[in-house]
């Protein structure tokens, strides 16, 4: 593992962009598997998606690539200046937590929401929708705010996992539906 490699190597790991930080701006920050792309395809259904906070895109573009009709929103464009998503995939609409409500027909997918950012809280308030795909923490880990879970807690029931799911060495991630 790098991160307990000589200095002048984690400085050439961070350099080339391959630690963490580097690969989650660049491509996602929750690791999705060929295996999670199949698994949220038939845990929606046929229904399409909709992801809200989808940075570059990265999970949008495979979700579409596996013929899942998938909507993209970020209020951020992905740009070198952008702090969370530095590379676009595929088409993202500019778009907060308030578009979840116009959506209620699709499935609402949130990856790794801002930590102690209500911004997923939001979302899920606005959407009217039935079924919540997830890809982040658990309750009081590094994903979303207290408000998010204590909703999921409050009106959802937790309706199954990705048993592909993979993460970042040392960051756990789990990727979950809801139902209400």
């Amino acid at each position: 593992m790098w991160l307990h490699a000589d200095a002048e190597i984690r400085d050439r790991v961070r350099a080339a962009g391959l630690d963490r930080d580097g690969l989650s701006r660049r491509y996602s920050w929750s690791i999705p598997s060929p295996g999670d792309i199949a698994w949220i395809a038939a845990t929606a259904g046929g229904r399409g998606v909709v992801e809200i906070g989808a940075g570059g895109g990265y999970w949008a573009a495979l979700m579409r690539a596996a013929g899942i009709d998938t909507l993209a929103y970020d209020p951020f464009a992905a740009s070198e200046l952008n702090g969370y998503a530095n590379r676009a995939y595929t088409a993202v609409e500019p778009g907060d937590d308030s578009v979840a409500a116009h959506h209620s027909d699709r499935a609402l997918f949130l990856c790794w929401p801002n930590n102690n950012d209500a911004w997923a809280a939001r979302a899920l308030t606005a959407y009217r929708g039935d079924l919540l795909i997830y890809a982040g923490q658990e309750a009081g880990g590094c994903t979303a705010d207290d408000r998010f879970f204590e909703i999921l807690e409050g009106g959802w029931e937790r309706a199954g996992a990705s048993a592909d799911h993979v993460t970042y060495v040392g960051v756990p991630c789990r990727l979950t539906a809801w139902r209400r």
